[in-house]
């Protein structure tokens, strides 16, 4: 984002690559400010003086920190309001500084920078028509960003929009083959990519019940972890699990417990539901695997004929699941993990209109 969290100063050999030796020399002969000389900077020594980023303690920090922001400006966590305050801090200071040339300079050669972008994680249309794309997905570093911040900013979101965005981040991830167990967890819980752990999830709602003050709320959703207890699997539709996550989340923010959320002091709705990646599950043989909207047992799968699979992915697909002539339940769950969520989509629906 900034300077100080360039700790590899892979951002900066950027800067200078586009500025082409345009770096002004105050600014080649400073030192970096570095992580323990910014803990004395004050609020108004910072452009962005909540998250404490992009110093404007001095001209040089003050260019520096236009440089990083209008560099990374396609994926910082910024809506435009934002953007825009803490741009017009860093100009303030570029005034005071006797530097505003410079800094025009570099925010103009900073924006001719920005590449074309097509797909978002979150688009949003503002009251006058104009869009507020949020979460730009085009490159694998991109999608690598998207998640990193999604974990740090998430809950400045709805449930419903946090859904559409890490939906958005995981799709992109399987068509670039990234291990979306790299991401935070956050991500994968959010889109729904995952189990509950019965147990974990129990516990969390009859916790939760004991928490409201509200007895009529309390009540009922104690009873929903009785039902919980007394089924003798959970769920395995995508879409009942949602539905529960949602429960779970109106209830925290009819009984005030979604503050607690937003702190980290208890886990959200959809880190109860969906707390068991699948991936990992599916890896260590359990016998849970998820393609799209449904959860599948990996032995039932392995025992399908083989024409089923050669018909929507090849024979290609049945070679690699193959151990001396018979389908092997860990090589099939590793080679459904690493198709994409087209293969996934069709192969679910053929299976789905085989036993209708």
């Amino acid at each position: 984002m900034d300077i100080l969290n360039d700790t590899n100063f892979v951002t900066w050999l950027h800067i200078n690559e586009k500025l082409q030796e345009q770096v002004p020399t105050y600014v080649k002969e400073y030192t970096p400010l570095s992580k323990e000389g910014s803990s004395n900077l004050n609020d108004n020594q910072w452009a962005d003086d909540v998250r404490k980023w992009y110093p404007i303690d001095c001209k040089e920090n003050t260019w520096m920190s236009a440089a990083y922001l209008t560099f990374n400006a396609p994926r910082l966590p910024y809506k435009k309001a934002m953007f825009d305050y803490v741009k017009d801090r860093i100009v303030k200071a570029a005034d005071a500084y006797g530097i505003r040339q410079d800094v025009d300079d570099v925010i103009v050669k900073m924006a001719l920078t920005y590449p074309q972008r097509k797909n978002y994680g979150l688009v949003i249309k503002q009251a006058d028509g104009t869009l507020d794309c949020q979460f730009p997905l085009d490159t694998v570093e991109d999608v690598k960003q998207a998640a990193i911040y999604f974990d740090e900013y998430r809950f400045n979101y709805t449930p419903e929009q946090r859904h559409t965005i890490a939906t958005g981040i995981m799709k992109q991830a399987s068509e670039f083959g990234i291990d979306v167990d790299t991401f935070p967890k956050a991500v994968q819980t959010d889109s729904g990519f995952g189990i509950p752990d019965k147990l974990e999830l129990v516990a969390e709602i009859l916790d939760r019940a004991h928490l409201s003050k509200d007895a009529e709320l309390s009540i009922a959703l104690a009873n929903i972890g009785q039902m919980i207890c007394e089924l003798p699997s959970i769920a395995e539709s995508t879409e009942a699990l949602q539905k529960l996550a949602e429960v779970i989340s109106e209830y925290d923010k009819a009984t005030g417990l979604d503050k607690r959320v937003a702190r980290g002091k208890l886990l959200s709705a959809e880190d109860i539901v969906f707390g068991v990646s699948i991936n990992k599950t599916a890896s260590a043989l359990s016998e849970a695997i998820k393609l799209d909207k449904y959860i599948f047992n990996i032995t039932k799968l392995a025992a399908l004929d083989n024409n089923i699979y050669a018909n929507i992915l090849g024979d290609g697909f049945v070679n690699n699941i193959k151990t001396d002539g018979k389908v092997d339940v860990i090589k099939l769950a590793d080679e459904l993990n690493k198709l994409n969520i087209e293969d996934k989509v069709a192969l679910e629906e053929y299976i789905q209109s085989i036993f209708e």
